[in-house]
């Protein structure tokens, strides 16, 4: 039987995207399932079946849209579900808030926005997580990550583009190998109120039937000069022109000596923040 899965309640994109990077980052081999709201996690747990195992660890934040982290706490005593521990993650210090959600199950309560250090640190306190070892953090290290909580908070399903050019409903085209980060840019793209299709590589997209309906593609990859280029000449074969934004290792960017040659618009460094995904991904719908 595989690792027990790790669920994520948490309405704000930023934290989402955030909370993904550390799990990516402390080499936490348990998948992670997210949900936008209370009422959708207590969906999965009344799903049950081999598609909805019990998790290991359960991340509830305090404030979302129909149902809070306190609701949920409560709906999960009162279903008895065992085996796993509770997180509430919340930016209000209210002590006796914190104390109810202690009396509601909750093994702790952490205040956001969470850093890396206490993120494995929690994870390896944790039975039943695996962990293969702790990535390095990129440049800029702790202030580059909580540089996605300053400024503007974009809301899960709110227009976040910005300048009045929501490109809401645009249809993104994300490829690559892992299954896990395909997932989490899906579930992130979908909360941005784009329309996300995923795809294990360049030759499932083109042989979709989903190129034309398609305003960008989202290509993860750590062979740029291979797929880059292979995508751009059938692609020109189709007769279509589509902006492609390549995440990849820093190490891989010698590798597209050309960028604009083969359609693609920005090259990023992987793991990515949110606030530069965007942005890409904005500059390059203008384009269409």
């Amino acid at each position: 039987m595989g690792a027990k899965p790790i669920l994520l309640a948490e309405d704000d994109s930023n934290d989402v995207f955030m909370f993904w990077q550390y799990h990516k980052m402390c080499g936490v081999n348990n998948h992670l399932e997210v949900f936008s709201d209370g009422e959708d996690i207590i969906t999965y747990f009344k799903s049950g079946g081999a598609n909805c195992p019990l998790p290991v660890l359960v991340f509830l934040d305090l404030k979302m849209p129909r149902m809070g982290g306190l609701q949920v706490l409560e709906f999960l005593r009162r279903s008895d579900y065992a085996g796993f521990s509770s997180v509430i993650l919340t930016g209000n210090e209210d002590p006796e808030l914190r104390a109810r959600a202690e009396r509601l199950g909750a093994a702790s309560c952490l205040s956001k926005p969470m850093v890396k250090r206490q993120f494995c640190e929690l994870m390896g306190r944790t039975e039943g997580i695996e962990m293969v070892g702790c990535a390095d953090m990129p440049l800029g290290g702790l202030a580059r990550a909580t540089s996605l909580q300053g400024g503007v908070v974009h809301a899960m399903h709110r227009e976040i583009f910005g300048g009045g050019e929501a490109w809401w409903g645009a249809r993104i085209a994300v490829i690559g190998r892992d299954d896990a980060t395909k997932e989490a840019f899906r579930r992130l793209l979908r909360a941005a109120g784009l329309e996300p299709d995923v795809f294990a590589s360049s030759e499932e997209f083109l042989a979709s039937g989903q190129v034309e309906r398609t305003d960008c593609v989202l290509l993860n990859t750590s062979l740029p000069a291979i797929d880059c280029p292979f995508l751009a000449e059938r692609l020109r074969g189709m007769k279509v022109a589509l902006p492609i934004v390549v995440i990849t290792s820093p190490s891989a960017f010698g590798q597209l000596v050309d960028m604009s040659s083969h359609g693609v618009v920005a090259c990023l460094a992987s793991p990515v923040e949110w606030g530069t995904l965007r942005n890409a991904i904005s500059s390059a719908l203008r384009r269409i």
